[in-house]
């Protein structure tokens, strides 16, 4: 700090990192000489009041001892304690989840810019990263911080703070590389891990262009890797069971499409490779303007493809996969500003663009075909469905466009403090999505593959453009204002007040038969407004420091997904013909035709009437989600701060969640299954045959539509949790941390993403329109996590993470749709959403090969469920109240420093992921019971006399299996200079 006519004074070895504020007091002292430099060091955990127990910083030290799968950063998010491993074992992507919450409602930021896919409203990026560890200084997992300047984060935030260069040029070039001579032969399914490497190499540096002025930080990172992967693999008896199809079936089904449905020559199902490539790119430059003005700009871009990596189904055939493909940009810049002592301005612009594509391996209708196989037990297993031709998500193109202004300007006083600030986004949004408009054809079984006569023909008929491509601009704004109270110098009180907007500015085309059936047009565009207010007040009794108190509460809302838009607009009645034939009139199909031109698959039958529309539309009264939090946070300082204990209490309310209502579905139903517990049917029962099968278009009482999915806001989500951690500093570089929580979420709806139809798949009891509560899809009940390093000593450092977590919850659901409401088996996405009834064996008059299974798989050991079937013999099954096995997986690295010249340093490194498994062959696998085997009953047939359904019992329901990948080892060198 400079001031004519006195001395300078420097403050130096001060690191702020993400929620830090450090008041510092200096003084200045009248004098010609110049001073020399002082040094400053404050403790991170002791900055960082304001957010504990709120928050988990992951920082430099973290991120460069710890092992990181394939180097991505967001990795280590799963050692944050209510980060949950749903799916992706904790990488930020739009399959992964922050305190139970759903993943659009998951913030992410890097320098203060939002990063995330908005068009999805999830997701950082589209491959393993978008940009390289190398460029990360650190970031923040946020839960429970009552910032008013962190908006739009419902369940949650990831907060990134990205590297800048300094007046000292250093650099490092790396590579790592895993491959199959530092792996097993085989995976947990038994399924060899062939020509398997993975390369990740590049480098950083930074420096000064102009010292004390303008410095730069420049990184890249290049990720290649070839991997194996299977798809319709039967070749032993496990896999028989596991995927319930035999070897006969799958060999009958690839005979009959080379004969006739022109399947290309060479092979089409078992084990195959494919590639993964992705290129990210980093570049800041930070420029001193003057003593009160600073001026950044920064940059980041990545290119990926990834080959086969889209399969519509578990069981089809090669051709029916499609690739990834991705380019990304976001450039950032900003000036910060001194104005006198205590007034600062933070003002930031970004622009991000994104071009996410999925192409088909070959452009076709789908084909289902249904199948039924014994199993190796003796049994028959559940209806599964083997696909060829084309797929549900391919071709797909994706293009996004934002523009954003970040602005917070802050009055700091000796006791109080002031913030106001505000931050905008226009999105220019487009998509082309194809599922549903290149044609679906279903065949009941293998027979009838053979014979080419398939029961149905369905498909989405574009009716201006073969591509129809929906584009629409959406903004969000912001406004905040938040003040900040030092009651005594260890009393503190925050609140403030926080106004967000999200407005849909483009709207689907007016279709008045929609309004006068449903009594509301179908292109509206929503402006919801929320304003959410929130409070903290922190408390350090005693010694300063050892001894913390803070209590929170505040509401949050969470930004929408923009994808929900493309459905109104795309499913408005005007832009496809929704065709469906059945019985004579389906086409007989010719695949050898549609091999050569996409224009011979069948459209609209000449002379043929179209099916009714399928309409998206929002309700009149949609609002964003609303979430309130509460927490209370204790944390314990000893030794000097060197060993940190601490324990939090977090309780949230989620109003206002989304999901869609089917308008088109009789307000009562037909009847109802009086031998399970009343379940509504919405269809006759004189309709139903005698194998089961329905026809939902009699369950509509609007004849003109199919379904009229209205998006609503009338969902919820309870979260509760209590964590403990700890945080233990050692010599010498090292360290151990961890903790352990206890988690509770559920909700009525866990509809997250993006297609309207997936909205209905949710497990129900009875009618689909009354929410259902249960377990939340990303609710896990504890987590124990342990992590750190080693002194360091001769250069020498071992550092771990071990992270264990309760396994995700499933339903007991019978395959075929019973309640008419076109969700199951042999409707045109094949999912299902009845819950089953849990028959008692010992009811009179119950067929006794039906109550014998029964009786079989209720006691069967190997069934996970059993003791839940057991316990609620008589009624229908919970939602989400069987749960997976506890994971658990430990991630190890060695690292050893070389001697260094000059400054310049060079490491070795080795990883080994899932090492458990490198102890023993059999530890480290996650057990999860697949989706076939989450089917307990499939429909047989149908009684009319009593109106009952007859059924079947899967004899696999329950059973887990061994799934992901042994140990992997992985060398690494690194040189830094």
């Amino acid at each position: 700090m400079r001031q004519l006519g006195y001395r300078p004074v420097r403050r130096t070895g001060l690191m702020l990192n993400l929620g830090d504020r450090v008041p510092l007091d200096i003084t200045l002292d009248q004098a010609a000489q110049e001073l020399s430099a002082v040094d400053v060091r404050a403790d991170r955990e002791n900055k960082r009041t304001e957010r504990v127990g709120g928050s988990i910083v992951v920082g430099e030290k973290e991120i460069k001892q710890l092992p990181i799968q394939d180097r991505s950063f967001a990795d280590l998010a799963i050692i944050a304690p209510t980060t949950s491993r749903a799916g992706t074992g904790g990488i930020i992507t739009s399959s992964s989840s922050i305190a139970g919450g759903r993943v659009t409602s998951t913030d992410i930021r890097v320098d203060g810019v939002q990063a995330k896919n908005t068009l999805w409203g999830a997701g950082f990026g589209r491959g393993p990263y978008s940009i390289s560890v190398e460029a990360v200084r650190e970031f923040e997992v946020v839960t429970n911080v009552y910032d008013v300047t962190q908006g739009r984060q419902g369940a949650g935030a990831v907060n990134v703070a990205t590297r800048a260069g300094t007046n000292e040029t250093k650099g490092s070039l790396f590579a790592y590389n895993r491959n199959q001579a530092f792996t097993t032969n085989t995976n947990f399914l038994g399924q060899r891990n062939t020509n398997f490497e993975n390369w990740q190499f590049g480098g950083a540096m930074g420096g000064a262009i102009r010292k004390d002025k303008l410095h730069y930080f420049v990184a890249y990172d290049r990720q290649q890797v070839a991997e194996p992967f299977s798809t319709l693999q039967v070749d032993n008896a496990a896999d028989w069971a596991r995927l319930q199809v035999a070897p006969d079936s799958v060999a009958r089904f690839l005979n009959i499409l080379s004969a006739q449905y022109g399947l290309p020559t060479g092979r089409q199902v078992g084990l195959f490779d494919r590639s993964n490539t992705l290129n990210t790119l980093f570049g800041r430059l930070d420029w001193q303007l003057s003593d009160a003005h600073r001026a950044t700009l920064r940059t980041t871009y990545s290119n990926w493809f990834y080959s086969n990596s889209i399969p519509d189904r578990e069981l089809s055939v090669l051709e029916s996969r499609g690739n990834q493909k991705s380019n990304e940009l976001q450039v950032m810049g900003s000036v910060k500003s001194n104005f006198g002592t205590a007034l600062t301005n933070d003002f930031r612009l970004a622009y991000t663009n994104r071009v996410l594509e999925n192409e088909a391996n070959v452009r076709l209708p789908r084909a289902w075909v249904n199948v039924s196989s014994a199993l190796p037990s003796g049994g028959t297993g559940t209806n599964q469905i083997l696909q060829f031709g084309g797929q549900r998500t391919s071709p797909e193109l994706q293009t996004e466009e934002s523009y954003q202004l970040v602005n917070v300007l802050r009055w700091d006083g000796e006791k109080s403090a002031f913030t106001v600030g505000t931050d905008h986004s226009i999105n220019n949004l487009s998509m082309f999505v194809s599922i549903e408009t290149d044609g679906l054809f279903q065949f009941p079984n293998l027979a009838a593959l053979e014979a080419r006569r398939p029961s149905s023909f369905a498909r989405l008929v574009p009716l201006q453009n073969l591509e129809p491509r929906m584009r629409q601009w959406v903004y969000d704004g912001g406004a905040y204002v938040q003040g900040e109270y030092r009651i005594r110098p260890n009393l503190n009180l925050t609140g403030g007040l926080r106004a967000d907007l999200s407005a849909f500015l483009t709207g689907a085309n007016p279709n008045p038969a929609v309004e006068q059936a449903c009594g509301r047009p179908p292109e509206g565009t929503p402006a919801p407004v929320a304003r959410p207010p929130r409070a903290q007040i922190t408390w350090q009794p005693g010694e300063a420091g050892r001894n913390l108190f803070r209590v929170g509460s505040g509401f949050f809302t969470a930004q929408p997904h923009y994808m929900v838009q493309i459905n109104h607009m795309l499913n408005d009645g005007t832009q496809l013909a929704d065709v469906l034939l059945t019985g004579a009139a389906v086409p007989t199909p010719d695949f050898l035709s549609y091999r050569q031109s996409f224009a011979n698959v069948p459209g609209i039958p000449q002379g043929s009437a179209q099916r009714p529309a399928y309409i998206n539309m929002f309700d009149e009264s949609f609002k964003v989600p609303r979430t309130w939090k509460s927490d209370v946070a204790y944390q314990r300082r000893l030794f000097n701060g060197n060993l940190t204990l601490g324990a939090s209490a977090q309780y949230s309310h989620t109003s206002e969640l989304y999901r869609y209502y089917d308008l088109n579905l009789r307000a009562n139903p037909e009847f109802t299954l009086a031998n399970e517990a009343g379940r509504s049917v919405f269809v006759p029962a004189s309709s139903i045959t005698a194998t089961g099968g329905r026809n939902p278009v009699l369950a509509r009482p609007f004849s003109q539509f199919q379904r009229v999915l209205e998006l609503r806001s009338d969902a919820a989500q309870h979260q509760k949790a209590f964590v403990i951690d700890g945080a233990l500093r050692l010599p010498r570089n090292g360290s151990l941390s961890g903790s352990f929580t206890w988690n509770e979420t559920r909700d009525n709806s866990s509809f997250n993403c993006c297609i309207a139809i997936t909205s209905v798949f949710t497990p129900v009891p009875s009618d689909p329109r009354v929410a259902t509560w249960g377990a939340g899809n990303t609710d896990f009940r504890h987590k124990l996590v342990l992590y750190g390093a080693t002194p360091e000593i001769a250069g020498f450092q071992f550092s771990a993470r071990i992270i264990g977590q309760s396994g995700t919850p499933w339903s007991a659901t019978v395959a075929q749709d019973i309640n008419g409401d076109d969700v199951g088996a042999g409707s045109a996405f094949g999912n299902q959403n009845d819950l089953a009834f849990i028959f008692n064996p010992a009811t009179p008059g119950l067929r006794q090969g039906f109550a014998d299974s029964l009786r079989l798989v209720y006691n069967n050991p190997a069934n996970l469920g059993g003791a839940y079937l057991r316990d609620n013999i008589g009624r229908i099954a919970d939602r989400n109240t069987i749960r997976n096995p506890f994971v658990t997986q430990v991630d190890v690295r060695l690292t050893q420093k070389l001697p260094s010249i000059r400054g310049q340093n060079a490491l070795l490194t080795l990883d080994v992921f899932n090492a458990a498994a490198l102890i023993n062959h059999n530890w480290g696998a996650v057990r999860v019971v697949p989706g076939a085997n989450q089917t307990l009953l499939n429909v047989i047939g149908f009684d009319q006399a009593s109106r009952e359904y007859r059924y079947r019992v899967n004899p696999n329901f329950g059973r887990a299996v061994r799934a992901g990948n042994r140990y992997q080892m992985q060398l690494g060198m690194r040189y830094e200079f």
